[in-house]
């Protein structure tokens, strides 16, 4: 059965979530296989997952599942105090909207790590060719300074010499309709 659940908690706190299998869903959570749902998951180990309320809100079709949860999980407010839910569909899709505390948290834990070479060039080889990249390596343009004839290398050295936002200079440089080229910066 394809449906939209809730669940809530002895202290009134509220999961909701969806499934094709509603079956396998809650046998899945009567056997604590539900580390990646972390409030959920403290909820069942503090108060037991029996202790819990278990509710099919809606039958619906799959095309439809993602929409009907976010909807239920934003009337019965998930991501607040009163909730369990740590990320719901985004816009009745699949990819997850995050709830504020569990940013915060995710960028907690990222603090103070520092990525290792590999990582570091993976992610520079990820880059390339992406043009939204100010230092993508054949993203390069020379950049022509026509008030002093000084040329720069990229978009990026002419701002921090110009001491001017390079998302915004290259949107100047590639004359974009909405920001108006009022620096004396061109690509050469």
């Amino acid at each position: 059965m394809i449906a939209v659940y809730k669940i809530t908690s002895p202290n009134n706190r509220v999961y909701v979530g969806s499934t094709i299998n509603v079956k396998a869903r809650f046998q899945k959570y009567f056997t604590l296989k539900c580390e990646d749902q972390k409030r959920l998951y403290n909820s069942f180990l503090k108060y037991g997952v029996k202790s819990h309320v278990f509710e099919i809100i809606t039958e619906c079709t799959e095309e439809e599942m993602y929409r009907l949860e976010a909807t239920y999980g934003h009337m019965y407010d998930v991501f607040g105090k009163k909730g369990l839910n740590c990320a719901l569909p985004k816009n009745g899709e699949f990819y997850a909207a995050i709830s504020e505390d569990t940013k915060l948290k995710m960028s907690l834990i990222k603090k103070g790590k520092r990525q290792s070479i590999e990582q570091r060039l993976n992610r520079s080889k990820s880059m390339i060719g992406n043009k939204n990249c100010l230092g993508a390596k054949n993203n390069k343009k020379l950049v022509l300074d026509c008030e002093t004839g000084i040329y720069y290398e990229t978009a990026k050295e002419a701002a921090i010499c110009k001491n001017i936002n390079a998302g915004s200079l290259v949107n100047m440089l590639n004359q974009n309709h909405r920001h108006k080229n009022r620096t004396t910066l061109i690509y050469a």
